[in-house]
C-alpha cells in the first residue's frame, strides 16, 4: 500500500517536528498539544483544524503537501530543463546562436549544458580532421552527455552543430523520445523539406541531405534566412557539399578522391560523360568549367548543357549566400515575427 503521510499511532523524530510547529505556529488551537513524538488523537486533530484553515484536503493525516504548508519539509526543487548548446564550425561550446539563446532563458527552469567537440572542418583550423569527423566526434559527445540524464531536453545547433543534433536524433532511443521536448535549430544542413514550424517554406532542403527523423519533425524549429545555402540548398550544392566535407589531408581521403575521378560517377561529375537520369550527375562539369577550375579537357558540351539548370541554380545560391553572408545574421537581424532568430528561440523554448 502507498505510503499517505504520517498519521494516528506513528511515532517519530518527524512526528516531534510536526507537533511543535503546530504548537509554535498556530497557538489558537494547538497551542495545549503536548510534543510528544506519537501521533495522537490531540496531534489529529490540530492537523484537521490546520487543513481545513489551509484549504487543503481535512484527512487528520499529515501527507507531503501538509508537511510542505506548515513547513516541516522543503518543497522538492522543480525539474529544470537541460539546454544542450552545440556551436557551429570554429566556435567554441559557449559561443554562437545556442549558447547565446541558453543564456538568454529563465535559469529557475532552464540549466545550458555546453558540447564541446572538434568543431572544424573545410582543412581548417587542423587539415588532418575533416568535417565528417568533426561532426561525428560532435555527436558521439551530445548522446554522451544526454544519455545519464533523466531531465527534459532542449537540444540547440547551429551550423555543424545542427548537423550534430540532427545525427544524434537519429541515433535517439526510440523509448526515450519525449525527453527532447524541442528541438532548435540554425541554418541546419539537415533542414527537413518543406514548410517549417516557423511558418515559413525556404526552398530547397538541408545541404546534407540527411533530415531531422519524422518523430522529432514535430518538436524542431528550423530557423533559415534567405540566401543561407546550408538549411535551403538546391541545385547542385548537396553534391559539392558531400565533396568539401570530406576533405582532408589523410590517405583516407586521397584514396576517396582517386577512387571517385577515376570511376564513372568521377566522369559524370566531371563532365566527361554524361550521366543521363543519375541524381547530381554531371554536378561539378559545369560549375568547375564556369569557376575556372580543371582544364577544358576533362569536361564535355554534352555535361555541361545537360546540367546547365542545375549549374546555374547552384550558382545564383552560391552568389546569394557570398553576397548576403545570411548564415551569420541568426543573432541580429529581427525578421522572425519582428525578432531576432536568438530572441524568437528563447520565447518558443521559455512557452510550456
Amino acid at each position: 500500500m502507498a505510503w499517505e503521510g504520517y498519521k494516528l499511532g506513528m511515532t517519530g523524530e518527524q512526528v516531534r517536528k510536526i507537533q511543535d510547529r503546530l504548537k509554535r505556529a498556530y497557538r489558537s488551537y494547538a497551542g495545549n498539544l503536548e510534543v510528544t513524538g506519537t501521533y495522537d488523537a490531540a496531534t489529529e486533530a490540530a492537523v484537521r483544524e490546520f487543513q481545513r484553515r489551509a484549504g487543503l484536503p481535512v484527512t487528520g493525516i499529515a501527507n507531503y503537501a501538509t508537511q510542505v504548508r506548515l513547513g516541516v519539509v522543503l518543497p522538492a526543487p522543480p525539474k529544470l530543463t537541460r539546454a544542450y548548446t552545440v556551436p557551429g564550425t570554429w566556435a567554441g561550446w559557449n559561443d554562437g546562436p545556442p549558447a547565446w539563446t541558453a543564456w538568454g532563458l529563465d535559469h529557475n527552469r532552464f540549466q545550458q549544458q555546453g558540447v564541446g567537440y572538434p568543431a572544424m572542418g573545410f582543412l581548417q583550423p587542423n587539415p588532418n580532421i575533416s568535417y565528417n569527423e568533426s561532426r561525428d566526434a560532435g555527436t558521439a559527445e551530445l548522446l554522451r552527455l544526454s544519455l545519464p540524464d533523466p531531465n527534459p531536453k532542449v537540444w540547440i545547433g547551429y551550423s555543424q552543430g545542427a548537423d550534430v543534433v540532427v545525427r544524434a536524433l537519429l541515433a535517439w532511443p526510440a523509448e526515450r523520445r519525449n525527453e527532447i521536448v524541442k528541438v532548435i535549430s540554425f541554418g541546419s544542413p539537415g533542414r527537413r523539406p518543406g514548410p517549417t514550424l516557423l511558418g515559413n517554406n525556404p526552398p530547397g532542403a538541408g545541404i546534407s541531405g540527411v533530415y531531422t527523423p519524422d518523430w522529432a519533425a514535430s518538436r524542431t524549429y528550423d530557423f533559415v534566412i534567405d540566401g543561407d545555402m546550408y538549411p535551403a540548398a538546391v541545385g547542385l550544392l548537396p553534391a559539392l557539399y558531400d565533396l568539401l566535407t570530406r576533405m582532408d589531408l589523410s590517405l583516407e581521403f586521397a584514396t576517396y578522391l582517386f577512387q571517385l575521378l577515376t570511376s564513372s560517377v568521377g566522369g559524370q561529375l566531371l563532365g566527361s560523360v554524361p550521366g543521363g537520369n543519375q541524381p547530381g550527375a554531371g554536378s561539378l562539369s559545369g560549375l568547375t568549367g564556369l569557376l575556372g577550375i580543371g582544364g577544358p579537357q576533362q569536361l564535355s558540351l554534352p555535361g555541361i548543357l545537360l546540367n546547365l539548370p542545375g549549374v546555374l541554380q547552384t550558382i545564383v545560391a552560391a552568389l546569394q549566400f557570398v553576397m548576403t553572408n545570411a548564415h551569420q545574421h541568426y543573432a541580429d537581424q529581427p525578421i522572425f515575427d519582428g525578432l531576432t532568430g536568438v530572441d524568437r528561440a528563447i520565447q518558443i523554448i521559455s512557452q510550456p
